[in-house]
């Protein structure tokens, strides 16, 4: 069997079914196999292995690939550290 590799960062932004991954990445969670965290604004899970096999690995990676669910390699952590809108957090701001 082809071993695959599960990335931290998963767009979902062409998924055919984001139900169906979003369900499976919360019966993950709830086994304590996984931790992870949706970013609604950009469409992107982010996503950290506690407990995975090389056997759920692989499922996931088939399902997020079935489904289009593509890894996001531009996510990062500190994505909204240095967003383009931090100037109009100012108070005296008159729109």
């Amino acid at each position: 069997m082809e071993e695959s590799e599960l990335f931290k960062y998963y767009s979902l932004s062409e998924c055919s079914d984001p139900d169906l991954i979003l369900k499976k990445l919360d019966k993950l969670k709830k086994d304590d196999k996984i931790i992870y965290s949706f970013d609604t604004y950009e469409e992107t899970v982010i996503i950290k292995d506690l407990e995975l096999t090389d056997s759920d690995i692989t499922k996931l990676v088939k399902l997020f690939e079935k489904n289009d669910v593509l890894p996001n390699y531009d996510y990062t952590d500190d994505h909204f550290k240095d967003d383009d809108y931090s100037d109009f957090e100012d108070d005296d701001y008159d729109f």
